[in-house]
């Protein structure tokens, strides 16, 4: 891991007129990270995430991407964002989607990236296929392959496996797992062996609120298994860790 931050959630909160989403959540993500972002249905994981990809400003505290606020155009040039229902235009073959993606972004050279993300996403064999006739499973890679455009130094995916078969998610785990030394990636899943296969971190909101953000190492140490601690904190206990067992001579 560089020790390079990269993403800066500080005291961030969103409301919604009096239904407050995200609570004063504060956290960092170093480049080399892959942070398992769990919670409930409605815990904030959603509104956090387009909290920090800069398509919602916060009602108080701020996110940074790279050292520049979320909302500003450096900042979103540096995050890959793969919302829960991926922005494909039907009407667009796969190929001119990335295409519109590239000129949004900015990216140098859209004719390589295109090439680039068919062909680490899989994608090639359906590059001139409209999104319309794709599986839900395949929308999903196409929402990840505009998501890498670029080479962002962020990524964001937001349920990336929902709707794929298990060879295509173990494709997309095998394709995070090279991604992620070079950048700083937080995935929202209710998977958790995704999370275990995956991840270094795990964020856990509650409500809105933080209420677990630790290594993968002490997530495991902290009950007799990963489900057992998680379930305990998305119902308000969390588990301490436990000491080591004293060897039998």
């Amino acid at each position: 891991m560089s020790g390079e931050v990269l993403v800066v959630a500080n005291a961030m909160s969103r409301s919604f007129g009096d239904d407050v989403a995200v609570d004063n959540v504060s956290f960092s993500v170093q480049r080399g990270e892959v942070v398992g972002f769990l919670g409930h249905n409605g815990a904030g994981k959603s509104t956090t995430m387009r909290l920090l990809a800069g398509a919602l400003a916060p009602t108080a505290g701020s996110a940074r991407i790279g050292g520049h606020d979320c909302m500003t155009m450096q900042a979103r040039r540096a995050v890959g964002w793969l919302p829960e229902v991926p922005p494909l235009t039907d009407e667009l073959t796969v190929r001119e989607q990335l295409a519109f993606a590239a000129r949004l972004r900015g990216v140098a050279d859209p004719a390589a990236a295109i090439v680039a993300a068919l062909r680490r996403c899989d994608l090639s064999e359906v590059a001139n296929r409209l999104n319309a006739t794709l599986s839900k499973g395949t929308k999903q890679r196409v929402g990840l392959a505009q998501a890498l455009l670029g080479d962002p130094a962020v990524l964001l995916l937001d349920e990336p496996t929902a709707g794929m078969d298990p060879k295509q998610a173990a494709s997309l785990r095998e394709l995070l797992r090279t991604l992620a030394p070079r950048c700083a990636v937080i995935m929202s899943t209710h998977l958790l062996h995704e999370v275990t296969a995956l991840c270094t971190r795990v964020l856990l909101v509650r409500r809105g609120a933080v209420a677990l953000d630790v290594s993968i190492d002490e997530l495991r140490a902290r009950g007799p298994s990963i489900e057992a601690t998680v379930l305990a904190a998305l119902d308000g206990a969390v588990p301490e860790a436990r000491a080591p067992e004293t060897p039998v001579p």
